[in-house]
């Protein structure tokens, strides 16, 4: 029965998360190059450029790939960009899906 409780407890807590973005955390060196390899998409989708574009934090979801929203300070604040980075065996390279400023 403790088994079976912990279990139950264990499927329950996880049950929440699936699907769902993981907490922000500071972003890895990989995940700041693929930003900045994309900075000009961007400011493209952005309709502007920045001197200062910094990723400060990042939360990850696993769909089929990885989706990616990043905060980034910028010269005026801060912008929110997520990224979907597609599975490996389709070889396609990440691409910018959403940018939001704070003016939007």
């Amino acid at each position: 029965i403790y088994i079976w409780r912990l279990f139950f407890l264990f499927r329950t807590s996880m049950a929440g998360m699936c699907g769902g973005y993981g907490g922000g955390k500071a972003p890895s060196d990989e995940q700041v190059a693929m930003l900045m390899d994309l900075k000009g998409d961007v400011e493209e989708k952005a309709g502007k450029t920045f001197q200062v574009f910094d990723a400060v934090e990042v939360s990850t979801q696993v769909v089929a790939g990885k989706n990616h929203k990043f905060k980034v300070s910028v010269d005026s604040g801060f912008i929110f960009v997520t990224v979907f980075e597609p599975l490996p065996h389709t070889q396609r390279p990440p691409e910018v899906s959403a940018v939001v400023t704070e003016d939007k």
